[in-house]
């Protein structure tokens, strides 16, 4: 949790590099290592474990993994999703192998928390990257049902924000898009509003 609050810090005042760096320690204790060269070829063994990991798993599996009850696990893909957007604004290509590397510790646990949502709709937006628009649309429209599902107002923010300004347009019309911008406000606005 210290190595998390950290993460955040060191982003929130524009210190991308110790953001990084501390969430490269963090993520050690938890034997994951995040590459610091070859940053395509690590992020290409990822996305050939993916299909590994997912085998003949369906999207409805996915959206009904059962939630974690491990807080070692829920810890490791908190301080994951802290570091996306250091790791985005350090160097793009530790973002890309971090958002893999996400997906494959959720497919390999077989379990949700809160944040998964926003692991699916990372790799979507990855995979939009790379031309993969079919299935970037898919893992996002997987993320946003899975965050209504488990109704998280933040996470339903950060997810539908993803999906309309990184995914859906290369899939649907751009007025789609505008549409899921607005509810992903919505959902921030309800999440400032509700008594925590």
């Amino acid at each position: 949790e210290i190595y998390n609050v950290g993460i955040i810090y060191y982003t929130m005042t524009s210190r991308a590099k110790e953001a990084v760096d501390m969430g490269r320690a963090a993520l050690k204790l938890f034997g994951v290592e995040l590459p610091e060269r070859d940053f395509r070829r690590a992020r290409d063994r990822e996305l050939e474990q993916v299909a590994i990991n997912l085998g003949t798993r369906t999207w409805d599996d996915l959206l009904h993994f059962p939630i974690t009850t491990d807080p070692a696990y829920r810890m490791l893909i908190s301080l994951m999703v802290s570091l996306q957007p250091a790791a985005q604004i350090l160097n793009p290509k530790i973002h890309e192998v971090l958002s893999v590397t996400m997906v494959n510790v959720t497919l390999s646990a077989g379990a949700t928390t809160k944040e998964t949502p926003t692991v699916y709709a990372q790799y979507g937006k990855l995979l939009a990257g790379l031309g993969e628009y079919q299935t970037a649309y898919d893992f996002g429209q997987l993320g946003m049902q899975l965050s209504e599902r488990l109704d998280d107002g933040h996470e339903k923010s950060r997810t539908f924000h993803l999906v309309a300004d990184n995914i859906n347009h290369w899939w649907r019309p751009l007025a789609t898009s505008v549409a899921l911008a607005r509810q992903a406000l919505r959902y921030a606005q309800e999440a400032l509003l509700r008594p925590s």
